[in-house]
């Protein structure tokens, strides 16, 4: 499978150790200033422009730290950061500046990035966030969600080489999901073989018929990992949650399982859209999600040429094919 190539991060060393260091990410309109507490006045006028900000402690010898996720619109991001630099709020000794610079974020992306960056320091042991109460904004369109989660990565790439790192507990394979990888594919060798053979008409007629049932639908084999064979999707394509409520993505990985932002793994759609639900519920709340999003092929929005779809379209797709495939098996053999 093709996958994206990383993006390079430009940084501009300037002549004066004081002044904040300038980083460009390659083939993105994503602009990234470093600036110490005591020298956020240097920062130029061109910075007060909406966006968003990380306040950053020092990290402790065991390479825990804290940290305060921020949004300057309205308003602009310097004018936000000196007014932090004069108060003895936090003891924060950095600030991580993230702007457009193309354009201007507008206040529903800032919030939304602001409550994603948040997520993904939340979900790792060794941050302590300063923030009381958690960001969220959830107005903006699902385009908009999946043109600013490519934002994450580079700004995550950034706090690692200031030396704040991220490490969440890692996806592991186990060896239950490994039997479980090896499964399927022995079932997909016996569906093809099975494919291959033309029922006949002594069998259809002694098979018994299935009972109908109003509003039923019938039960597939299909899982993702068989869209990834089938070319229908891509290793690191994202879904995106269609719920307001319930806002964020998950990864497709190279062997069809699915990857939230901080890591964690689910077999299937319906566990990963419980999964998700769960994170922005609170106890009273995570029953009526899962029994409203109970099915993850009608859950998971897609990218398509023809804009966000259903996943389960794809599934159908795929449906539609082994169907056609059959037929013309059965013809060639008359």
């Amino acid at each position: 499978m093709e996958t994206s190539r990383p993006k390079p991060l430009h940084v501009m060393i300037p002549n004066d150790l004081n002044d904040p260091l300038q980083i460009t990410i390659g083939h993105r309109v994503i602009g990234m200033t470093i600036v110490d507490r005591s020298a956020v006045h240097r920062l130029t006028a061109d910075w007060n422009v909406p966006g968003i900000y990380l306040l950053l402690d020092r990290p402790d010898p065991t390479g825990r730290w804290a940290a305060y996720v921020g949004k300057a619109s309205p308003g602009g991001l310097r004018t936000r950061v000196l007014n932090h630099a004069s108060t003895r709020d936090n003891a924060w000794y950095r600030a991580l500046l993230v702007r457009r610079n193309d354009d201007k974020l507008h206040s529903g992306q800032a919030g939304w990035l602001e409550g994603e960056l948040y997520n993904h320091l939340l979900a790792s042991d060794q941050v302590y966030l300063h923030n009381r109460n958690r960001p969220q904004d959830d107005t903006i369109s699902l385009e908009d969600q999946i043109s600013l989660s490519e934002y994450v990565p580079p700004i995550l790439h950034t706090l690692h080489l200031l030396g704040h790192r991220l490490i969440p507990a890692p996806p592991s394979t186990t060896t239950q999901e490994q039997r479980t990888v090896r499964w399927r594919i022995r079932a997909r060798q016996t569906s093809s073989r099975t494919e291959a053979q033309v029922p006949t008409e002594a069998s259809n007629q002694t098979r018994p018929k299935p009972r109908s049932r109003v509003g039923a639908r019938s039960r597939s084999d299909i899982c993702v990992y068989d869209l990834l064979e089938e070319g229908l999707v891509s290793s690191g394509t994202k879904l995106v949650s269609p719920s307001r409520m319930y806002p964020g993505f998950v990864t497709i990985a190279d062997d069809g399982w699915l990857e939230d932002h901080a890591g964690r793994r689910c077999e299937t759609l319906s566990g990963a859209a419980k999964a998700l639900i769960e994170s922005h519920s609170d106890d009273e709340e995570k029953g009526k999600g899962k029994r409203q999003w109970r099915n993850g092929w009608d859950f998971w929005l897609v990218p398509t040429p023809g804009g966000l779809a259903k996943i389960d379209t794809l599934r159908r797709e795929l449906e539609r094919r082994r169907a056609m495939r059959l037929e013309q098996r059965r013809d060639s053999r008359g």
